[in-house]
């Protein structure tokens, strides 16, 4: 889920679905499918049904023990990826598309 949650941040067409997030609005990949990127990397994705969600959150909503290492740029934007099924195993990034 890691590798996918960076991914998503690599491939061009997912880091503009990520931009364009606001309020409850999410990305699903059984609507979405996955980056591009995250299956040339790792094609076996393909055969083993793998459902991530990913959505902003606002940095309040992160918990401590998952963010204290962050650098708190303002411009940064933090999001929330998880297995459809299971919503509590979540992880976090924080991610600064300004800075690129």
């Amino acid at each position: 889920m890691a590798d996918f949650l960076i991914e998503c941040t690599q491939d061009a067409d997912w880091k503009s679905r990520l931009a364009g997030l606001s309020g409850e609005a999410k990305l699903d990949t059984a609507v979405d499918g996955m980056p591009s990127s995250f299956i040339e990397l790792f094609p076996e994705v393909n055969d083993m049904g793998l459902h991530y969600c990913v959505e902003p959150v606002a940095l309040s909503e992160v918990p401590r023990k998952a963010s204290r290492w962050w650098p708190h740029e303002e411009t940064a934007r933090q999001f929330m990826c998880y297995p459809a099924a299971f919503p509590e195993s979540a992880l976090y990034l924080s991610f600064d598309f300004e800075a690129e």
